[in-house]
């Protein structure tokens, strides 16, 4: 969805980033020009449109992994039809970055100067089983570990990772992992210079709630939304520039944060369904659960009314409002109008994180392990993680 669209539904006039971002084009123009730069994850919501904005400054090489081909295939689509070609070397690849033909590939291309790594699972409902858990683990915490050591083996100039919001006093394992995430760019401060960013929802992302919401539209279907959530929304051009800006601008060890007043600008699910549904031509209608929702669809949709079911929110581990910035957090002078800055660099020792690593191998190893095993590991790592569990999923849920 177009970026005016999203901001006329989420009631905003202004995008954010957009002063501090501007006043960079002109040092990012000149960096990207002579960059060999490679960004993992590329084919998402945000890693795409990272790819879209970068390319318009004519990249030295800019080469892009992900594991979804058809994301892949559709982001080449976009851009030939779009911006057209670069001068340099533009390059798609379907690799598992954590499989043993990445690092021949990554050997065989002799490195790259800038690698932005937006590969995540991103989603709480990740934890329901030990096995998608143990996956979640593998793409954000032991391939961000590995291709560090890639990068820095290939003297990178630069490496950034994409963080979370649910990273600042995770109470998820998806967060709890983000966090590990940030500790392990830490360690490598030493010898590679990172740098990482957090923010809020993004807004129509794929996979997300909203981007639920377009297809329930166009299937035809009932609306659910939890009505005691808010949340802080970018879209995903917003997200794309912090991003880029933490990348090219970031000192080491910097961790990007948006610097906004939340209480004015969170969003509450209803509200943007009924936003959303108005902007169709439509009016939400609530309903009492979600056999009503789907029983009452056909007649409700002659009548432009669109069947809504709200809930209250009881799954594990999902926050009533956001953070951005956890306790013993304090951001750093910063240098931008609409951004903060926390440092990463001194958040684990290297001991800790190989440690962490190889316990987790350990149960891989054993061929069986829990939810519960893992979460105790991580708590060994994080001291104050306290993960909120109430034994139910979204997956139960409409």
């Amino acid at each position: 969805m177009k970026d005016d669209l999203v901001l006329k539904i989420l009631e905003r006039k202004n995008s954010f980033f957009e002063q501090d971002y501007n006043n960079s084009i002109h040092y990012l123009k000149k960096i990207v020009k002579k960059s060999r730069i490679i960004v993992l994850g590329g084919a998402g919501s945000i890693g795409s449109t990272v790819v879209e904005l970068l390319c318009k400054y004519d990249p030295l090489l800019i080469h892009i992994v992900d594991i979804n081909e058809n994301g892949l295939v559709e982001l080449v689509r976009n851009i030939r039809s779009s911006i057209g070609y670069t001068s340099g070397e533009f390059k798609t690849f379907v690799m598992d970055i954590g499989h043993k033909d990445f690092d021949i590939f990554i050997d065989q291309n002799k490195g790259y100067d800038i690698w932005m790594n937006f590969s995540a699972l991103k989603h709480v409902r990740s934890e329901k089983d030990p096995y998608t858990l143990m996956r979640l683990l593998d793409v954000n915490i032991m391939n961000t570990y590995k291709t560090l050591i890639l990068a820095k083996n290939t003297n990178a100039k630069k490496y950034f990772s994409v963080s979370t919001d649910k990273a600042a006093n995770p109470i998820n394992l998806m967060g709890a992992s983000k966090r590990i995430m940030e500790m392990v760019l830490g360690v490598f401060s030493d010898n590679i210079n990172i740098s990482s960013a957090r923010f809020g929802n993004v807004a129509f992302s794929n996979g997300s709630l909203l981007h639920g919401m377009l297809n329930r539209f166009h299937n035809g279907q009932p609306f659910v939304a939890p009505k005691d959530i808010k949340r802080y929304f970018l879209t995903s051009t917003e997200a794309a520039k912090l991003s880029i800006l933490s990348t090219f601008l970031g000192n080491n060890g910097e961790l990007f944060i948006p610097k906004i007043k939340l209480h004015k600008l969170e969003c509450s699910f209803p509200k943007i369904v009924e936003n959303f549904l108005k902007l169709k031509g439509y009016k939400m209608y609530i309903c009492s659960s979600e056999d009503e929702a789907r029983s009452k669809t056909e007649e409700l949709l002659k009548e432009n009314k669109w069947p809504c079911y709200l809930f209250d929110t009881d799954t594990d581990g999902e926050k009533l409002e956001e953070i951005f910035i956890g306790k013993n957090e304090i951001t750093i002078k910063d240098r931008f109008k609409k951004l903060q800055i926390i440092d990463i660099k001194n958040l684990s020792k290297l001991n800790e994180i190989e440690k962490f690593i190889k316990s987790i191998s350990n149960l891989r190893n054993n061929k069986n392990w829990s939810v519960e095993e893992i979460s105790t590991l991580m708590k060994l790592l994080l001291k104050d993680f306290k993960h909120h569990h109430t034994g139910r999923s979204l997956d139960s849920k409409m």
